[in-house]
């Protein structure tokens, strides 16, 4: 199975979330997962401050969380894409990890 769509998701995400002329900043991403019932889940990085704190939720985990909402556990393709420049990169190991501790499907 092609899971391309996946990539035309991502980038067309990217665009709508910066079409009100806000500019990515650097760190900014854009996240679509294909869940075992082949839903598509898209997700956003999010920067906030606790206190005086930098913190930011990744969009890979945004996305999780949205999966996880719906008792979808199986990630049967994921996409991760730097807003800044439209390029695929890759998720950090930490998504990882949670990616492949919410199913064995995953592993």
């Amino acid at each position: 199975m092609s899971y391309s769509f996946l990539i035309d998701t991502a980038i067309e995400a990217i665009k709508e979330r910066y079409n009100r002329k806000k500019s990515p900043v650097m760190g900014d991403t854009v996240c679509a997962i294909c869940s075992g019932s082949g839903k598509v889940y898209i997700g956003m990085n999010v920067n906030t401050m606790i206190g005086n704190i930098p913190n930011n939720i990744h969009a890979e985990i945004d996305a999780l969380n949205k999966m996880k909402a719906d008792n979808e556990t199986v990630v049967k393709a994921i996409t991760v894409f730097s807003s800044c420049n439209i390029f695929p990169i890759f998720p950090c190991n930490s998504c990882i990890n949670l990616i492949m501790s919410l199913d064995t499907e995953n592993a």
